[in-house]
């Protein structure tokens, strides 16, 4: 699958237009790449660390409280110190990152 194709078929999966706050399409572009170059070995700290990149696109910065309007978050840290409940959030994204992966190594040997 080429770069276009694994992007839409995670639009497909992940919904991005439902994603709050900000446009959820520039990280699903992130999880894309992921695909491209990762595979079926993306990890739950690849995934936060392109959420990381999209925050930091979309002009958030660290605060020990989030504060949405004002776009700051507790979660723009490096994956060790994150809470482990906000890493599991990211489980969904890895699974369709995974899937993508897979149907495109599936699509490339048929």
């Amino acid at each position: 699958m080429d770069y276009v194709t694994v992007y839409k078929r995670l639009c497909d999966l992940l919904h991005p237009e439902k994603m709050s706050p900000g446009n959820g399409h520039t990280v699903v572009g992130l999880y894309a790449l992921l695909v491209l170059t990762k595979g079926e070995d993306v990890t739950l700290e690849d995934a936060h660390e392109a959420w990381v990149m999209w925050k930091v696109l979309e002009d958030w910065t660290y605060a020990p409280v989030k504060d949405n309007a004002a776009k700051k978050t507790p979660y723009l840290v490096p994956f060790p110190e994150l809470d482990p409940v906000i890493a599991a959030y990211d489980q969904v994204y890895v699974d369709a990152m995974r899937q993508v992966a897979r149907e495109s190594k599936a699509a490339s040997q048929s």
